[in-house]
């Protein structure tokens, strides 16, 4: 939007997030705050870096951003995702001259809280991560994140540590300081990134779980387990941490070998150099190891690795599905894995991060795993046991139903009346 066209509306609430062209958890966060705002009497503007594309989110997420008035930047850097972060207070201070919200909703640490308080604006900074503790000493934020699996597989080699390392430089001269001195209200996507910020700061923030897509499937129409394939299925992203490669060594095999009949699904968004590359090292590993793959569901594989399927195709995966897996170590929040859940799929999950301590309530509502052995042996247990295949799923049906976009517009509305 042109500084001209700023000057013609008022808004409310500004919802700024760096890159709206993508399906991922922290483009549903911001998408489901920007609806959440309008739904409880505000009227929010989304805020930028790049071009917003509303079509990516209401096919992903089946949230309609297109009535929203937007301001954004003419860069998109989608390579860059960490440095688009940077970029994105500039873009903040630049609506502020020009506008006069009532609050300012950011899921980035790269604002000026001083300035944006000055003008008597309410912030409310929502971390998924406070990612300056990668780059702070063991002392500052006491909890080890040295050798983090979940940033060694996303930035691996030279060049991504090289990356990543020259960000961490770049950014502490852009990002606020203390979140609670910056911000008026400080949430967090769960128990496990509250703990890491406690940490920190020493001050505890509020934990506000992200919702599940509003276009998810009716409850009715989830087959019961005689109706399943034997098939596990992996959803997220085509990228290193999701550790793909890791369940194709050491997962596919075994399972396969305890249940003949057994297929794994890996469905997931692909896009650019980066994911083309691991699909191929995928193939190769497929390859290597003799295992039959296809990128065509209709066809008979062992292994298909589906990219960027329509939404009703990636819910008829889910719907026959018997066993929903995640292999990434220390995640955060993981969409993929509520999704999962509301289709009735027992989840097996590493024991770490945010789907451990919010997800799977440590065991109450998912089973967990630390190794590969452990892994192959839940999966088994669930594909032949009917009778825990039930419990699970139940579990897992009741935990996301407390994720509900409803659920989540009340819980936001309940801090917004508090500050």
């Amino acid at each position: 939007m042109k500084s001209a066209e700023r000057d013609a509306f008022k808004s409310d609430a500004l919802v700024a997030h760096h890159f709206w062209n993508t399906a991922g958890g922290s483009e549903l966060l911001s998408a489901s705050v920007a609806l959440a705002f309008s739904l409880i009497g505000y009227m929010p503007t989304l805020v930028s870096v790049s071009k917003i594309d509303d079509l990516v989110i209401k096919k992903s997420f089946g949230i309609d951003l297109s009535s929203f008035p937007r301001t954004h930047a003419a860069i998109s850097i989608n390579s860059f995702g960490l440095m688009m972060r940077i970029l994105l207070r500039r873009e903040i201070n630049k609506v502020i001259k020009s506008t006069d919200p009532e609050f300012l909703f950011v899921d980035s640490p790269f604002y000026d809280g001083n300035k944006v308080r000055k003008n008597g604006i309410k912030v409310i900074e929502y971390i998924h991560f406070p990612i300056e503790a990668y780059f702070m000493s063991l002392n500052d934020r006491k909890i080890n994140l040295n050798g983090d699996p979940y940033i060694k597989e996303n930035y691996n080699g030279i060049i991504g540590s090289l990356y990543f390392s020259m960000f961490g430089k770049i950014s502490s001269k852009f990002k606020r300081e203390n979140p609670f001195d910056s911000a008026h209200l400080v949430l967090v996507n769960s128990e496990y990134v509250a703990k890491i910020v406690s940490s920190i700061y020493s001050q505890k923030p509020k934990v506000l779980n992200p919702p599940i897509p509003p276009n998810n499937i009716n409850p009715s129409e989830l087959k019961d387990f005689s109706s399943r394939e034997n098939s596990i299925v992996l959803l997220g992203r085509f990228s290193r941490e999701k550790r793909y490669h890791w369940v194709i060594e050491n997962i596919v095999p075994k399972v396969v070998n305890e249940v003949g009949d057994s297929k794994f699904y890996f469905v997931g968004y692909s896009k650019g150099r980066r994911s083309a590359s691991y699909v191929n090292e995928l193939v190769s590993i497929l390859n290597k190891l003799n295992i039959s793959y296809s990128f065509d569901i209709r066809k008979n594989a062992r292994v298909y690795l589906l990219e960027n399927l329509d939404k009703e195709i990636v819910n008829e995966v889910l719907r026959r599905s018997k066993v929903l897996l995640h292999a990434t170590i220390n995640e955060h929040w993981g969409i993929s894995i509520a999704e999962g859940m509301s289709f009735g799929l027992p989840v097996v999950i590493h024991k770490s991060g945010g789907l451990w301590s919010d997800l799977a309530l440590a065991g109450k509502s998912g089973v967990g795993y630390e190794n590969a052995e452990e892994a192959i042996q839940e999966i088994v247990k669930l594909i032949n046991d009917e009778k825990t295949w039930r419990h699970y799923s139940s579990m897992s049906l009741r935990r996301s139903d407390d994720l509900r976009i409803e659920k989540f517009v009340q819980r936001f509305n309940e801090y917004i009346k508090k500050m």
